[in-house]
């Protein structure tokens, strides 16, 4: 039988990482999600009890895909990510209404 939490360990270790915001500004041209349904997003709201016109925080929110989403269906959006380029393509992309915040969600107040 095989160990799925060891074989997903084992691709988590040879998976590059950037742990750093120069790491993700290098991903930033290409990480670019499409904007599309996201269930995920959805499903957690629900279950958080989170409804529109809330304010929401997408912590390490890269370019901003899920954050326009939840945006344009009613959600008070705050971005929040540690690469300055990644934020570019976010701010680009998004309305005015969203706020983008350059910083580090491991050191979020």
């Amino acid at each position: 039988m095989i160990d799925f939490e060891k074989e997903w360990e084992l691709v988590q270790q040879t998976r590059p990482k950037p742990n750093d915001a120069q790491g993700w500004n290098k991903r930033s041209a290409r990480y670019d999600n499409k904007d599309m349904k996201n269930a995920y997003a959805e499903d957690f709201l629900k279950l958080a009890e989170i409804y529109p016109n809330e304010s929401v925080f997408d912590m390490g929110c890269g370019t901003g895909a899920m954050t326009r989403y939840l945006d344009a269906h009613g959600y008070d959006m705050t971005g929040i990510d540690v690469s300055e380029e990644m934020l570019t393509i976010a701010k680009e992309k998004s309305s005015q209404d969203i706020l983008y915040l350059l910083q580090d969600m491991r050191e979020f107040e």
